[in-house]
């Protein structure tokens, strides 16, 4: 499993790395390597005859872009470079020197039109606070000229920790993050990131210093993960072994988010679904998911309680949520179980997983949506602390959070920004957790993250981005499991 780290941990992996003798100008012009590579695969051959402007500023990042700048001079790109300021660490200043022999054009005067792509390399992954001044201004010139532009390891002005920008920022179409992605470019500020490009840079792993903060790594998981950690299923089993879970969820006017959620749990593998409902829905219900069955009260043998999506949100609803709740049995709490849970705070307890977005977030915690959106990984520190639960905190991205690791779930799924899908993700968490015996949560909420988003991919390339259902897309999770599995 692959994972994004924190620029201090990057940082001292480096200093690692230069204390045993490995040179910063090695992985520098690396770095530059793996910009020139991202380009020719962003930009269409020949190169010799396109454009392209490359703004750097004073620090390595800086550096990275001047030693780019002087590959794409050698490879006959017609290269203009931008420098804010002279440049004042030895390495950036050594490939100045080298920049000088070649045929890039060093401008007095920063222009951004005309140009086949620009190349963002002003601030790297020390930035703190908000770029104001002569910087901001040529960020606001960039984001206007309409030209294509890669940014190297951040974009200018995003925070490379939590993704916030205090002032002016970039909006990069691609980033290029340099050994490991780095977490701030999957929560960036509206997703300024773009495509995200992992580039390795020969940085040894031998010098990666172990993790003393918990926030210093998050796992990310990829395809070959999710086939090796999804719950196997013996030809031999019966119903019984693959969970019994029940649904407190839909009310009249919000049956459709029960059907979602009950489907996606049968989809997804559950073994038994019941769905504790009024006779409205339950009509419903019926019909439209025939294999649930519809309950006035709570069975016998349930292996996971999960709730939440189209409920009332009463005082007579939250009664009914004390009497089916038991802390021994996994639960999984969404929606309308949130809001209650944020006018009535109780311990979960460590069996519990709550799967928030951002205004839920801050309602449980009662803050600002942009105090969530600010800084994910302390919102879901503070959720686990609060409600003594695991979180997975739905954003531009997915954050999940056990109370020892942190996990992502990179977004970029268009056809997913629609209602219901919240309804689908909890019937598939529901049901991969449920035939987990309610262990390893993390890994439950990975998997269930994982299979939504490629289950949207599978819809979107088949549909576009405009038309797609949830619907659609819980029907296509099989689909989209065996398209990979072959």
């Amino acid at each position: 499993m692959n994972f994004s780290i924190s620029p201090e941990y990057m940082r001292a992996w480096e200093q690692h790395a230069f204390s045993k003798g490995v040179s910063s100008l090695y992985l520098m012009e690396k770095a530059a390597r793996a910009s020139l590579e991202a380009i020719k695969s962003i930009i269409s051959y020949p190169l010799a005859d396109k454009c392209i402007l490359v703004v750097c500023g004073s620090g390595n990042n800086g550096g990275d872009g001047i030693a780019l700048a002087r590959m794409l001079a050698d490879e006959g790109v017609e290269t203009h470079v931008y420098i804010l300021k002279e440049p004042h660490t030895y390495d950036a200043k050594y490939n100045l020197e080298k920049l000088k022999y070649t045929n890039a054009k060093i401008l007095e005067k920063a222009e951004f039109v005309n140009y086949d792509l620009i190349v963002d390399a002003i601030f790297g992954t020390g930035l703190r606070g908000g770029v104001k001044g002569e910087a901001a201004n040529i960020i606001h010139g960039i984001n206007s000229s309409g030209v294509k532009v890669l940014s190297l390891d951040i974009p200018s002005g995003i925070d490379v920790n939590t993704g916030y920008a205090e002032g002016a920022f970039i909006r990069a179409k691609y980033t290029i993050s340099f050994q490991k992605a780095k977490h701030g470019l999957f929560f960036s500020k509206e997703g300024a990131a773009g495509e995200i490009i992992v580039a390795d840079i020969d940085l040894p792993s031998i010098y990666m210093p172990p993790i003393t903060n918990l926030q210093d790594r998050a796992a990310i998981m990829h395809q070959e993960d999710f086939l090796s950690l999804i719950p196997k299923r013996n030809p031999y089993s019966y119903k019984g072994d693959f969970g019994r879970v029940l649904l407190y969820v839909g009310s009249f006017g919000m049956a459709g988010a029960a059907s979602m959620a009950a489907l996606a749990c049968i989809k997804s593998g559950a073994g038994l679904v019941y769905v504790l409902c009024e006779d409205k829905v339950a009509e419903i219900m019926q019909n439209s998911v025939p294999n649930a069955m519809c309950v006035h009260e709570k069975p016998e043998n349930i292996s996971l309680f999960a709730l939440g999506c189209g409920i009332e949100e009463n005082a007579s609803t939250w009664e009914t949520i004390l009497e089916l709740f038991d802390d021994n049995i996994p639960s999984i709490w969404d929606a309308g179980a949130l809001n209650l849970l944020a006018k009535n705070p109780i311990k979960l307890g460590e069996r519990a997983i709550i799967t928030p977005h951002i205004g839920e977030a801050a309602r449980l915690l009662k803050c600002k949506n942009e105090d969530i959106q600010n800084d994910m990984f302390s919102a879901a520190i503070e959720l686990n602390s609060r409600f003594g639960a695991n979180v997975l905190l739905k954003g531009n991205s997915t954050l999940m959070y056990d109370g020892k690791h942190f996990a992502i779930q990179p977004g970029g799924v268009s056809a997913l920004a629609k209602g219901g899908s919240g309804d689908a993700l909890l019937g598939i968490l529901s049901a991969i957790y449920a035939q987990q015996k309610g262990d390893k949560p993390l890994i439950a909420m990975q998997l269930a993250s994982y299979w939504l988003n490629l289950s949207g991919r599978y819809v979107q390339q088949k549909q576009g981005s405009y038309s797609p259902t949830t619907m659609d897309i819980v029907i296509s999770l099989g689909n989209a499991l065996t398209s990979i599995k072959g």
